[in-house]
């Protein structure tokens, strides 16, 4: 029960310590590394180059003692919001900083404008699917052979902010 209670109070001092701020250049090999461990057909850099380059863009990373521990990238175009990419670095999983990053990024989004927001997630990506119901969202749509690199189908998941 102690090792359970230290873990608890060690995850709620990482959140606690999370420093959401805007993406910068220098953010990108921690952020690709992230991305790489986490999705079977990464983004690469010239993708989160042309990021910075889109007006309707935004990008986050949330560090924690210095080194990113998350990011996301989301967009905002005309009240909506989609996430296009969002990730926490493999050791830090299961913590609670993927909740906060969704937390602070929709608080953000509606700070400047985003009234609902969508996106898109593999749908046997239990971990994500799981995270995303506790956050309010809500399955409305099955893409079908969505992801191109398995041929998974795309679940579509929406939430007002």
């Amino acid at each position: 029960m102690k090792d359970d209670q230290h873990t608890k109070r060690g995850a709620q001092s990482a959140v606690d310590e999370l420093e959401m701020k805007p993406m910068g250049i220098e953010d990108l090999d921690e952020v690709i590394e992230i991305e790489k461990s986490s999705f079977p057909t990464p983004w690469t850099l010239g993708i989160f180059m042309r990021e910075f380059e889109l007006e309707f863009s935004h990008r986050y990373v949330f560090d924690l003692a210095g080194g990113v521990a998350g990011y996301i990238v989301f967009w905002l175009i005309e009240g909506e919001v989609h996430i296009m990419s969002v990730a926490v670095r493999r050791d830090l999983r299961r913590l609670g900083i993927g909740t906060e990053v969704l937390k602070r990024s929709l608080e953000k989004a509606k700070e400047i404008g985003g009234r609902y927001v969508f996106l898109e997630v593999r749908e046997y990506n239990d971990a994500g699917v799981g995270l995303y119901r506790k956050m309010g969202f809500r399955v409305v749509y099955k893409r079908r052979g969505y992801y191109t690199d398995t041929k998974e189908d795309a679940l579509i998941m929406v939430r007002d902010i």
